[in-house]
């Protein structure tokens, strides 16, 4: 119970009506605030104060409009509750008048409905809120106590600790100087995240200085669920990432492909990077508006072409103009930190791994992203000596109905040496490197 997020809001939003509302109202009517208003205000705020560190973690936005939704709702919504009330009574004696109140009660609700929705479309009505972590949530916290202490309380306290002020400044400023040390000399790490997209693949990279791209974003097939802006955006917010300059999609597969479309509609996008298939079966893909595809910079890059994001590279290995089929026409890309590197397959099928083997094309890589979520169409044995992987990544859907990861892929990945990690089991993969060493991390922590 603890640990469920409806207990945690509600819990930490009662106490905020609770501690702190009473005294910001005080603090409003002290500038002359008329009561109603200052109790309005007070109420919203105070319940909002103590929930932001939650609100963060979960939801990683915070609502502006809020505010002024309230003072507009609130009034409304107890007029309506009132209304309802009356209407439920008038309605056991005249059936005909009762209903007549609930229509109108009905009309009236619809209105703050409305209303809402448009405060909810504000500009600027909700703002980014980085996640704060265990440590700064509870100093968060902290500052609260002398706010919610009673005055007599805090000049006891006052009292007790004036001596030792300038001892607590001199601890203040060490313990900063820690921290500063210890966030500024920290080697710097790029991050490979591999996110559990269930049947599908996608790839976040994380530079050493912050900015990001990915590579794929997931999907489903009919569109019922919305990968990009339920799964894709919640985890790029939750890592800071509040803006990307690639996305690198290897086809046009739903599977692949379908998450950038939420995406586009959440996150700013500098550049999608696509297979020679054609706009339009990327925009069938995605699901997104005509407006959304003009205001977006597509393109199709070459074999050979290279793209560097904050020293962090970006090949372009494969780039099919034509092809038999939709697998066919993957992309094949490296990302390379340093020693690390990272080869990113999409759908790739063995005819073509092998042609790649053969001509002797340079496909090392450290990691893996093994092809068609471990089907026995990609893998190949050759294709595998010639990648040489340490780690191979199974992007892939738990109890999914192609019985993927095939047994003779993960025989091949094995014999050849590769560490396997897959996402139906290990939920989202992390990789971390200064460029040299490599250090690995998964959601779910059980072998």
């Amino acid at each position: 119970l603890l640990l469920h997020i409806s207990f945690e809001l509600s819990f930490l939003a009662t106490a905020g009506l609770i501690c702190l509302t009473p005294k910001l109202t005080k603090i409003f009517t002290s500038y002359r605030v008329p009561y109603a208003l200052s109790a309005s205000f007070a109420l919203t705020i105070g319940a909002t104060l103590l929930t932001i560190p939650i609100v963060a973690y979960y939801f990683h936005r915070l609502s502006i409009s809020s505010l002024l939704a309230n003072l507009l709702v609130v009034p409304i919504v107890e007029f309506i509750i009132v209304i309802g009330l009356f209407a439920g009574i008038v309605a056991f004696i005249l059936p005909f008048f009762g209903g007549v109140i609930f229509l109108f009660d009905s009309l009236i609700l619809g209105i703050v409905y409305e209303l809402t929705r448009l405060l909810a479309k504000m500009p600027y009505g909700s703002i980014y809120l980085p996640t704060m972590g265990v440590f700064l949530s509870a100093v968060y916290y902290l500052l609260f106590i002398p706010i919610l202490l009673e005055e007599s309380i805090r000049e006891k306290l006052r009292n007790i600790l004036e001596p030792y002020k300038k001892s607590f400044g001199l601890f203040c400023i060490i313990f900063a100087l820690i921290g500063l040390t210890l966030i500024f000399t920290r080697p710097k790490e790029a991050m490979f995240a591999f996110i559990d997209v269930g049947q599908g693949d996608a790839m976040v990279v994380k530079t050493p200085n912050g900015k990001a791209f990915m590579l794929d974003t997931g999907g489903v097939r009919d569109g019922a669920f919305d990968v990009g802006a339920k799964v894709d955006v919640p985890f790029l917010l939750y890592h800071d990432i509040t803006e990307l300059n690639y996305i690198f999609l290897t086809h046009a597969h739903e599977d692949h492909a379908a998450g950038a479309g939420g995406i586009l509609k959440h996150i700013p996008v500098k550049a999608v990077i696509t297979a020679n298939e054609g706009i339009d079966a990327y925009q069938k893909s995605m699901k997104v508006s005509q407006n959304v595809m003009e205001k977006t910079t597509f393109s199709v890059p070459n074999k050979g072409d290279v793209f560097t994001i904050d020293g962090v590279k970006v090949e372009v290995l494969y780039a099919p103009k034509t092809a038999a089929g939709e697998n066919e026409m993957s992309n094949l890309y490296r990302v390379s930190y340093g020693a690390a590197s990272v080869l990113v397959t999409g759908d790739m099928v063995k005819d073509d791994e092998e042609k790649l083997a053969a001509n002797g094309e340079d496909i090392h890589a450290t990691i893996l992203k093994v092809g068609h979520h471990g089907s026995k169409t990609s893998s190949s044995v050759e294709f595998l000596k010639s990648v040489s992987p340490k780690f191979a990544v199974i992007s892939v859907g738990a109890d999914n109905s192609f019985g993927h990861p095939h047994s003779d892929t993960l025989k091949n990945l094995t014999e050849n040496g590769a560490k396997i990690f897959r996402t139906d089991r290990d939920g989202a993969i992390y990789f971390y490197t200064d460029g040299e060493k490599i250090r690995t991390e998964k959601y779910f922590k059980n072998p």
